[in-house]
Formats: C-alpha cells, sequence, structure tokens
C-alpha cells in the first residue's frame, strides 16, 4: 500500500522534472532567440548581413534544427520550411509518444495496484468471516474485523482510480504543453525563412 500511495506523488514529481527538462522552453529556444529570428530572418545565419553578435544560441533544438538544412540553403524557401516542419513534427510527436507511455504505464500500475487490493482486502475479510464461523465468534467482533479488510480494499481502490485518472491528466497536460511550443517553434521557422533585412534594391 505504501508503494501504491507514493504512485500519485511520484507522478506529480516527474511531470516537474518533465516541464523544467523535456518540455523547457529554453529546451527549443530562448527568448532572445525568438527575438533574434523575428528581425534578422534567414539573415542571420547565411548572407551578407550575417552578425555574431546575434547569434542563437547553439543549445537548442532551434540552433539544431536550422544548422541540419544549411547545406540546403540554396533550395527553394517553401521546400525548407516543409524539410524543418517534419523534423518539427518528428521531434514533438517522439516526445509526445514517450511521455505518454511513461505516465500511461504509471496510471496503469496505480490501478492494477489498487485493484490487487481490493482483492487482497477481500480475501482477508472472507477469510476472517470463515474463522470467525469455526471457533464461534461473536457477530459484533467478526464485523469489527471484516470491517477493518473492506476498508483496506476499498482505500487501495480508491488510491488506484486516483492515480490513474491522475495520470490522464498529466497525459494531456504534457500535450498541451507541447503543442504550444510546436507552434511557437513552426511560427518562427515560418519567420526565419520569410523575414529578411537585406533591404531591397532599387
Amino acid at each position: 500500500i505504501l508503494l501504491l500511495i507514493a504512485l500519485p506523488f511520484w507522478m506529480i514529481v516527474r511531470y516537474a522534472q518533465v516541464v523544467s527538462q523535456d518540455l523547457s522552453p529554453n529546451r527549443f529556444f530562448t527568448e532572445s532567440d525568438a527575438q533574434i529570428v523575428q528581425t534578422q530572418g534567414i539573415d542571420l545565419l547565411w548572407g551578407g548581413q550575417y552578425n555574431a553578435d546575434h547569434a542563437l544560441s547553439e543549445n537548442t533544438e532551434l540552433h539544431a534544427l536550422l544548422t541540419s538544412v544549411e547545406s540546403e540553403i540554396a533550395s527553394d524557401q517553401a521546400r525548407l520550411v516543409e524539410r524543418c516542419t517534419d523534423k518539427i513534427y518528428l521531434l514533438f510527436d517522439e516526445i509526445e509518444d514517450r511521455l505518454s507511455e511513461e505516465f500511461g504505464m504509471l496510471g496503469i500500475l496505480a490501478l492494477s495496484l489498487g485493484l490487487l487490493g481490493t482483492v487482497v482486502g477481500m480475501i482477508d475479510a472472507f477469510k476472517i468471516l470463515e474463522d470467525s464461523m469455526k471457533v464461534g465468534e461473536g457477530p459484533a467482533q467478526t464485523q469489527l474485523k471484516m470491517a477493518h479488510y473492506i476498508n483496506f480494499a476499498l482505500v487501495t481502490t480508491a488510491i488506484g482510480f486516483l492515480g490513474r485518472i491522475l495520470s490522464m491528466i498529466l497525459i494531456r497536460k504534457t500535450k498541451t504543453r507541447s503543442l504550444q511550443h510546436r507552434g511557437r517553434l513552426l511560427n518562427l521557422i515560418q519567420h526565419f525563412y520569410t523575414t529578411s533585412d537585406v533591404p531591397s534594391g532599387d
């Protein structure tokens, strides 16, 4: 029962870790990166207007994404946007699938332990009833002992369902955060390939 009680708390701790690591905004890009991309555009990394003072943060998914298609810079911009978009979807699909599987397994484990506690509690309750009939124990004492084990069965059931419900909530919350980061990253890629600081010629 201690493991069963610990599972919901572990889910919450794990969700906090996910928010600060797997789905941390700075993992994908910094606010400084976002401002640079929106103002400098494609001229930031390639072209005559490159400025080292405006370089993107290197340890981000945005930087890795842009440099991964750097050799294709001569391609049509629509093609580059499409290539980056595909990579972004693959990245976030992998993150969402992994986290959904992790929280889903924790939820199923909590539910399974809860149902196991239900079965164990009910077995013990009927065992008490059987023993009391053999020894001729009074009904008040028998009911008291049975109530203890039935209470155990119901409590473990409730905690198990609570763990499963919590896991579903956390899966939903991680997907929502993932979609937010995905949308912002897609928006930045669109800005990057359509924004240019180079003045047009007369």
